[in-house]
């Protein structure tokens, strides 16, 4: 029976991979490679997504759905992880991926995942700093955008951008 590559065999190719610690083989056994052509949809934005998504190879396109025509909102490459605020937040996915290239990825369950991180598994933990920061960024990236909107944007909707820059900074609400 022919073995499947594993996460943990990729630690040279994949950038997430390479400061994982020596012991992580255990955690990474948990996620077979997957080879996406390109073009299919990974996950589909409002439904239900099970899983922490590693891209190892190839890039994706992220696409958001408003007034029912997709927007695209960036293209991720090796080392990004997708799911990770479906996982934190128990909701559907927020967005559509695709595979914008032949991808490589794996999948982790999110109650898997959650277990390892509860035992203090360093490779978990690694994983989940590495959440911690991508988040931040994304905010950080957010709030620049939004003030960016704001001294662009007519009248009018000023007062709407301020409100929601109110909102998200102050009461990290909206």
């Amino acid at each position: 029976m022919a073995q499947h590559p594993t996460f943990f065999h990729h630690r040279q190719i994949c950038p997430l991979c390479q400061n994982l610690p020596p012991n992580s083989n255990s955690l990474c056994q948990s996620c077979p490679q997957e080879n996406i052509p390109q073009g299919k949809e990974i996950c589909r934005e409002n439904h239900k997504l099970h899983h922490l998504i590693f891209i190892c190879q190839g890039e994706v396109e992220v696409k958001k759905h408003f007034q029912n025509t997709p927007f695209s909102i960036t293209t991720l490459g090796p080392g990004s992880i997708l799911g990770e605020v479906e996982m934190w937040t128990n909701l559907t996915s927020s967005a559509t991926v695709i595979a914008k290239k032949d991808c490589k990825i794996h999948k982790m369950s999110y109650h898997f995942f959650q277990q390892k991180l509860q035992e203090q598994h360093p490779t978990a933990l690694n994983i989940f700093f590495e959440m911690v920061h991508l988040l931040a960024h994304r905010l950080k990236s957010m709030n620049e955008k939004i003030i960016s909107l704001l001294h662009t944007s007519q009248k009018g909707k000023y007062e709407e951008f301020a409100h929601f820059k109110q909102q998200l900074l102050q009461n990290w609400d909206f």
